[in-house]
């Protein structure tokens, strides 16, 4: 018996079906998420985060000043979607971070999705437990950083050009830009899997 490479590209077809138990363990490892990082949130604003939440108010004011002007010289797509936690009101930063919060839960599902194309339905779920469970992460996930939209479109188009729904992965990968420069990471993954692809033809 011979041991094939692995191929990126192929479906684990033994555990693509999705049971009610797993459903509920999903579930569940979503309500672990929220339990562990809704206490963090209305926490001391680091010094970026504040510069971010002070561009974002002042662009949301119509004023001309240095924050305003911040907008739009990043990547400006976790900025638009912070506009939603109306930063002109009290308790702003309170509300924006319960957004960020669930921004970036979306992850959970696209790592989801990936490593159970990829891996199958067990490394799937065991995945997202430890991505819940991570001590920094209970933290770092209410920062008001723009990792959470980066990292759930980057994942996403990584799970769509294995998918070969190419167009998607571009639109996916573009929004991954949009989000933060480091989508570049993700940009390179996926010009590495077209290498293997190509080579395994």
């Amino acid at each position: 018996m011979t041991n094939s490479p692995y191929d990126p590209f192929h479906v684990v077809g033994s555990e693509r079906r999705l049971s009610l138990v797993h459903g509920l363990a999903m579930a569940a490892c979503f309500v672990l998420y929220f339990i562990l990082r809704l206490p963090w949130a209305d926490h001391l604003l680091a010094v970026d985060e504040a510069n971010t939440l002070l561009s974002i108010r002042a662009f949301a004011s119509g004023g001309s000043d240095f924050y305003s002007n911040w907008f739009w010289r990043r990547p400006p797509l976790l900025s638009s979607i912070l506009l939603l936690a109306r930063p002109l009101q009290e308790g702003y930063i309170g509300r924006t971070e319960v957004l960020i919060v669930s921004v970036s839960s979306l992850n959970l599902l696209a790592l989801f999705i990936l490593s159970r194309r990829a891996l199958g339905l067990a490394a799937a779920l065991w995945s997202v437990f430890f991505l819940v469970a991570m001590p920094g992460a209970n933290f770092f996930d209410v920062w008001v950083k723009q990792d959470g939209p980066c990292v759930f479109f980057g994942l996403l188009a990584i799970y769509f050009f294995l998918d070969r729904r190419r167009y998607l992965s571009g639109a996916a990968l573009g929004l991954a830009f949009l989000a933060k420069e480091m989508a570049l990471f993700y940009a390179a993954a996926i010009f590495l899997l077209w290498l293997f692809e190509g080579k395994s033809r």
